[in-house]
């Protein structure tokens, strides 16, 4: 964020101590004012702060107090807004425009940066500042008052700490504030009820609180006194082992629990609690995400017929509880599942039931992702027609709910579909259309199938890059979170991709590294694309020759996961984005510079961007000339255009 003028930082002043009826008024003298927003250095949350939230009675007062203690501590007046009145402040997008002096500034304000600020600041870009703003994202913000999202409080030391230093768990006020939070956002996120930018809010604010959660989930599970008991499972962890496994589902979580899934479903007695009301609601929930961690973890000794029974009996005791949010879930947990091992009829019993409740209820969001499930099903049992009605249907309704996700996917199945086949649009929109638009759905498991999907599309129309630069998307994701059936399908997808590139080797070593999960893998995939991996390794297998072939799978039978998962990933990024001969005699970091240079910045103003030291800067351009072989900026600058780097 820019800093203001002196004139416009004077007049911000002025106002908000005006309005927020403090001594300050319009003749306060102009030198003092100039003073203090020299002091706060002209950025603009605090300078509102400082007229707004401090005990000083007058200007020389307050500026006396900030030259002799820190910011924080001037401005933290407890009792001047009881109200808690909102004062409105730039919501800073990025740290992008912060220079190293206003990053300084505003940590030294932890506490008195209001809520939607401190949130974009940390979620911006996490990794820019060590040590600097992301840290703040780590103090307790269950403070907030809910009703007015900008309202300024003092932000207060993680219960983290507390627990630490008392050897007790959190308060009964920050327990209470949890909770909410859990069901708030728990309930947000049933199927059928957000849409993208009402989920995206709820699993931010759930990132941003998730060890504050775990820990008082455990302590709950584990405290005789307030476990989550069979009389009262709804005063435990449950709720808040729901919010975590609803999030972890999609980012990452439900496998690495230690446990805390399990301890809390168990401790519940489901003869006890009966089969109706909230405890019962609260159950069958947790159970549907105890069922997918399962199915999620299925390896070649996996039970599937287990499995699919016991998502039928969950699905049958949703519905004995006759509260619809709760059927959705759990329908959606047993389509999901049961298409991917295998049950078809199964899947597609429950999608035509989730479709008539979505309808009878008049769930438009939860309509669209059940149509588009029930098409995919039809699409695997060559029902063409149905799945072109299906997803033309599907289609229609995310675009009028902009729902970006199953947009992307319904239109993908257009593509898939035969030629010829009914109820599929004329003008619908290319593969590398929506290769951008992947581009823009959040790196979580819902981003797997579209990803890859759009990347077999663009490979079956011999666009390899844009192929390779979705993979990498959807690798990510599945890295990220830690799911192996999900990494098997980018691998597959980067093995074609690796033969279509003239790299047999590495094709046939990625394919001998996932053969012990390449049929649950197989499973996934469309038959289209089953054929397409099949027709690739015989080709590999033809240019190697048997024996070179099997010895390539042989040394990928011994990778890691992580090998695996570098080797895939390595190859898909050198594909979608192949650097210039020249591009290679600089360092990521120099070409950097090398692009601010041309943008015209000093090396004072390259140093604050980076948040570096100018010595660091000046070394950094020193070996660009020197690499370059020119004699300074302008000709630096003058090469990078010839080259088309700049």
């Amino acid at each position: 964020m820019p800093r203001l003028t002196g004139d416009a930082a004077a007049a911000l002043f002025v106002t908000t101590a005006t309005a927020s009826g403090r001594a300050f008024d319009a003749d306060a003298d102009a030198a003092d004012i100039a003073t203090l927003c020299e002091l706060l250095e002209y950025w603009p949350p605090a300078i509102e702060l400082a007229a707004h939230r401090t005990a000083a009675l007058s200007l020389p007062d307050l500026i006396g107090a900030l030259r002799d203690r820190p910011v924080a501590e001037v401005l933290d007046a407890p009792g001047r807004d009881p109200d808690r009145a909102t004062v409105r402040a730039d919501v800073v997008h990025s740290l992008d425009g912060l220079s190293a002096t206003e990053l300084g500034l505003a940590e030294r304000l932890a506490g008195f940066v209001d809520w939607c600020t401190l949130a974009e600041l940390s979620d911006a870009v996490p990794a820019r500042v060590v040590g600097g703003l992301p840290g703040l994202v780590d103090r307790d913000l269950v403070d907030a008052d809910r009703a007015a999202p900008e309202t300024l409080f003092r932000l207060r030391r993680p219960h983290r700490e507390l627990l630490e230093e008392r050897g007790a768990g959190p308060g009964a006020d920050h327990l209470a504030a949890l909770r909410a939070c859990a069901r708030d956002a728990s309930a947000a996120l049933l199927i059928g009820l957000a849409d993208d930018a009402s989920a995206e809010h709820w699993h931010a604010v759930l990132a941003r609180r998730e060890r504050d959660l775990r820990a008082a989930a455990w302590r709950l599970a584990g405290d005789g006194a307030e476990a989550t008991t069979a009389a009262d499972p709804a005063t435990g962890a449950g709720e808040l082992v729901l919010a975590l496994s609803m999030h972890g589902a999609e980012y990452g979580g439900l496998n690495a629990d230690g446990g805390l899934l399990d301890l809390v479903v168990e401790g519940m007695d489901w003869d006890a609690l009966g089969a109706t009301g909230a405890p019962a609601r609260l159950l069958l929930l947790l159970e549907a995400y105890r069922l997918r961690r399962r199915f999620e973890s299925v390896d070649p000794g996996t039970d599937a017929d287990a499995i699919a029974a016991d998502l039928r009996a969950l699905v049958d005791a949703a519905a004995e509880l006759g509260d619809v949010d709760v059927s959705l879930e759990c329908l959606s947990q047993s389509i999901g599942s049961a298409r991917t091992i295998g049950h078809l009829d199964q899947a597609r019993a429950h999608a035509d039931q989730a479709i008539a409740l979505a309808t009878r209820h008049g769930r438009p969001i939860a309509l669209a992702h059940f149509e588009l499930l029930a098409a995919m099903i039809a699409h695997v049992e060559g029902r063409f027609d149905e799945a072109g009605r299906l997803a033309a249907r599907a289609y229609s309704v995310a675009r009028r709910h902009d729902l970006l996700l199953p947009a992307v996917q319904s239109a993908l199945m257009f593509h898939q579909l035969p030629a010829g086949t009914a109820n599929v649009p004329a003008i619908r929109p290319s593969a590398q259309d929506l290769a951008l638009l992947v581009d823009r759905l959040p790196r979580r498991r819902s981003l797997l199938g579209p990803a890859y999907g759009v990347a077999a599309q663009c490979l079956l129309e011999h666009d390899p890059a844009t192929a390779a630069r979705t993979t990498a998307a959807g690798l990510r994701a599945a890295a990220a979170i830690g799911l192996p059936a999900g990494l098997g399908i980018g691998v597959m997808t980067t093995v074609v991709i690796a033969a279509v590139g003239g790299e047999p080797q590495l094709a046939a070593r990625l394919h001998g590294a996932i053969a012990d999960h390449a049929e649950l893998v197989r499973r996934a995939i469309i038959g289209a694309n089953r054929a397409l991996y099949d027709a690739t390794i015989e080709q590999v297998r033809a240019v190697l020759g048997d024996e070179a072939f099997a010895r390539a799978c042989g040394e990928g039978a011994a990778w890691s996961w992580a090998r695996i998962t570098k080797e895939s990933l390595d190859f898909a990024d050198a594909t979608a984005n192949p650097q210039p001969p020249e591009q290679t005699l600089l360092t990521p970091r120099q070409f950097e510079i090398l692009v601010l240079l041309a943008a015209g910045m000093s090396n004072k103003e390259i140093s604050e961007r980076l948040v570096v030291a100018p010595k660091t800067t000046m070394h950094h351009t020193s070996n660009i000339y020197r690499r370059l072989g020119v004699r300074g900026r302008g000709e630096a600058v003058a090469w990078g255009r010839r080259a088309g780097l700049i």
